[in-house]
This record gives structure tokens, sequence and C-alpha cells, in this order.
């Protein structure tokens, strides 16, 4: 990897956690400050997609740390690793892409909302 792509990938972590900063704020969720009882389906529904995004982003926060990591740490012997790394970053996206696509999906997102919602 080269020092200018260690250096995005430090950067993008750095943004990563400050996303979630505000996303894990549980006085941002819908419905903050009610009691779950007095919440409505729609608030309760978007109050879990919250906690699911925040997730999400925690999680990308944290595969980037352990890449930043591997990297730092020499793995391999400190060998020309932008093959791997191209490698990591196409099964990244794929991944990404994967994802992206269900919940995308009309009938993944009304399946959720089905069993979120109760309808």
């Amino acid at each position: 990897m080269r020092a200018d792509q260690l250096q995005r990938l430090k950067d993008l972590g750095e943004k990563l956690i400050d996303v979630y900063l505000e996303e894990a704020d549980p006085e941002a969720w819908a419905g903050a400050g009610l009691p779950i009882n007095d919440m409505s389906k729609e608030e309760r529904g978007d109050r879990y997609w919250s906690k699911k995004n925040g997730v999400a982003t925690i999680a990308l926060a944290m595969r980037t740390a352990e890449l930043v990591d591997r990297f730092e740490k020499g793995v391999g012997g400190g060998e020309d690793h932008d093959g791997d790394v191209d490698k990591q970053i196409a099964a990244s996206e794929k991944e990404a892409a994967r994802l992206l696509g269900r919940i995308t999906d009309p009938a993944v997102k009304k399946k959720f909302m089905d069993k979120t919602l109760g309808k």
C-alpha cells in the first residue's frame, strides 16, 4: 500500500468515527425522550433504522482501522501489497454493492418494514 493510500484510510477512519458519534447519539433518534409505549409504529421503525445505521457505520470504521493496522504492522514481511489491497478493496466494494442492493430492493424493504412496523 502506498503511503498516500494509508493516509487516506486513516483520514477516512476519523471521518467515520465522527459520523458514528453523531448517529449513535440516542437524543437524535426518532422518539427521543418518549417511552417506547408512547411511540408510533413509524417512530419505532425510524428509531430502529437509526440504530442499524450507527452499527453499520462503526463496523465500517472498525474494518478501516483493521486494514490500517495490518499495513502499519507490515503484514507479510514488508513486501509490496498493492495487489492484496486491490483485492481487498474489490471484495469490500462487492460486499458494499451487495448490501446496498439489499437495502434498496423494494421487496426486501417491504419485508423489513412489515416486520419492523408490524404490518
